[in-house]
């Protein structure tokens, strides 16, 4: 194992050594569709947690006789030794009785030794990541063995110290939990707003039958061209690429609706800003990739560019999208990223390997069309919730970044907690 600093007082305890058992699970001859919870590997969560709708289901006559032997109790640490190696939780009451396969090491604390959660903290530490990384052995998957696993050192201050690092880390890890949460609630409300606002709109009374369902009797149905111009991105050759320049927006930038800069760029030269005008980027600007995987939903994502933005220049197979009324551009950026829209245009991917939309096929969806005041209106209010749910997102990036700060800081020793 790696060598690592111990502070004064702490010592380094073999996994084996403060563990009554360390097993693995079976993997029974059959699953229910209720029952027994059967853990596998992919019930574990890299937050340490378990996830009870990845759960497989088993009878009681498995679990009490073919299956007796890897019976899961309270506390059990579970640490997966197949597949996605390392993911470890700490079993509660609520999921009992349960089980695991032999994919996941089963190890059963001693508390006089080790405070489990201070434990569970350690082997989710990067300090075990890397020894696993140091280990695994690779066939047609990696794997771990009950030894190694075993072998595993933990740094151990007082019982008192672990117990005041766990709770320190514990209550990040709910501040964690709550946001992520509160972003799951405003993501269903943004959903369901976006289908009573873009079906139904704003104070309508009255509806009728259209070529895209009932819609408010006021509005009208046409093609999204009626909204929009395109720009098509130019076909820089890679040879044009240089060390630093201008982003050269590519369709890796437009990834999952969010604009990122920093993945996998490639730049022209500043002089291009000028030589190619018409397929400039800036702050504000509406832009689709035009490009994925044949099957799945890798493409087809809109993007409006950050106020952080300096500029760039837009490639092939990106389109920039140019609202035809400034005051339909909110509503745009939205009906183009509603399931309304989103299903009519992957209906369309061509190819066989590689799903291709046309400016043609796109620009000729058909749409429901308010009047501009509301069109406004419906883009604000979505919006609204879109900038609640990013706020949200920087402070859940933030105070994971904290966890793992405090992490390397308590685990190590490095920053030392108060033990009354």
């Amino acid at each position: 194992m790696s060598e690592m600093v111990v502070p004064d007082g702490w010592e380094v305890k073999r996994l084996g050594d403060i563990s009554d058992v360390v097993t693995k699970g079976t993997t029974p001859k059959s699953y229910t569709t209720s029952g027994i919870n059967f853990i596998k590997v992919e019930s574990l969560t890299e937050s340490g947690k378990l996830d009870a709708t990845k759960f497989a289901y088993i009878s009681d006559e498995t679990y009490f006789t073919e299956l007796k032997r890897s019976q899961l109790k309270e506390g059990d640490l579970l640490i997966s030794i197949a597949g996605s190696l390392g993911r470890s939780v700490i079993v509660d009451k609520k999921h009992l009785p349960a089980n695991t396969n032999q994919a996941v090491s089963i190890v059963r604390l001693r508390e006089k030794d080790i405070d489990r959660r201070y434990c569970l903290f350690f082997v989710n530490s990067e300090y075990i990541k890397n020894e696993i990384r140091s280990l695994q052995t690779v066939g047609a998957q990696p794997n771990l063995s009950l030894k190694q696993v075993s072998e595993f050192q933990i740094h151990t201050p007082s019982v008192h110290e672990q117990q005041k690092i766990a709770s320190i880390l514990t209550s990040v890890d709910e501040v964690i939990e709550k946001t992520q949460s509160q972003i799951n609630k405003l993501q269903d409300l943004k959903k369901g707003t976006m289908n009573e606002l873009l079906t139904k709109g704003i104070g309508h009374t009255e509806f009728k039958d259209s070529p895209v369902g009932k819609i408010p009797v006021e509005w009208e149905v046409k093609s999204i061209s009626s909204l929009i111009n395109t720009i098509s991105g130019y076909a820089f050759s890679s040879s044009e690429f240089v060390e630093r320049g201008r982003l050269c927006i590519r369709m890796g930038t437009l990834y999952n609706s969010k604009f990122r800069e920093n993945r996998s760029p490639v730049y022209v030269p500043e002089s291009f800003m000028d030589k190619y005008k018409r397929f400039n980027v800036t702050t504000g600007d509406l832009l689709m990739s035009m490009t994925g995987t044949a099957g799945k939903r890798d493409y087809g994502f809109i993007v409006e560019v950050p106020e952080t933005f300096q500029g760039g220049l837009l490639n092939q197979r990106v389109i920039k999208i140019v609202s035809k009324q400034s005051t339909s551009k909110k509503y745009i950026l939205q009906l183009m990223r509603s399931r309304l829209y989103l299903e009519k245009l992957y209906s369309f991917g061509s190819g066989t390997k590689q799903a291709n939309l046309s400016v043609a096929q796109i620009s000729g969806i058909l749409v429901p069309i308010p009047s501009f005041d509301e069109q406004e209106k419906i883009g604000t209010a979505i919006l609204s919730i879109e900038h609640t749910i990013e706020e949200k997102q920087r402070k859940l990036e933030q105070t994971q970044s904290l966890k793992k700060s405090l992490m390397q800081d308590l685990l190590t020793g490095k920053v030392r907690v108060t033990v009354h």
